[in-house]
């Protein structure tokens, strides 16, 4: 409770953020469309899929209960079996995300990478890691997942947004 209140504190909502490529999403998808009673980490997945319009997903092991989800509302996206891909999904921050990353082949500026379970124990710490890293330009998350960008020449940064 302690650590979702500090959270809270820090982060922002869409007129908190300084970026057009993030306030758009923000703005166009993630604060305007019903929530479904979906829990925040899959509605932040959701809203990343209609803003960004991936036609392309790979998951990392194990992720097939997001990627029965997935199947189920967007049968548009061709799954591939390994990177690059529009979408690559992580079930948590762990060695297979900071793995992927070392590889340059496996992401590419569309590339938006979700990464689940950041408050399970170590996950703050892989996460930070991978979001620190060179290639990993902007990061974005909602307490309980993140978004990884690739863009070359943007700014790096890092927004922690309120549900």
């Amino acid at each position: 409770m302690l650590q979702r209140f500090l959270y809270w504190l820090r982060a922002k909502n869409r007129h908190g953020t300084h970026s057009p490529f993030i306030y758009s999403f923000l703005d166009q998808t993630y604060y305007r469309q019903n929530r479904q009673g979906l829990p925040s980490s899959l509605w932040l997945l959701h809203a990343a899929l209609r803003h960004f319009k991936a036609e392309s997903a790979w998951a990392s092991e194990p992720a097939e209960k997001l990627v029965k989800e997935l199947q189920a509302e967007f049968p548009q996206l061709v799954w591939k079996g390994a990177p690059p891909a529009d979408l690559c999904l992580f079930e948590s921050p762990g060695n297979a995300l900071l793995e992927w990353l070392e590889k340059p082949g496996n992401f590419n500026r569309r590339t938006v990478a979700y990464v689940g379970g950041l408050r399970e124990p170590g996950g703050q710490v892989a996460w930070k890691k991978a979001r620190s890293l060179p290639q990993v330009r902007v990061s974005l998350e909602n307490f309980s997942a993140g978004l990884l960008f690739f863009r070359h020449g943007q700014a790096r940064e890092h927004f922690r947004i309120r549900n």
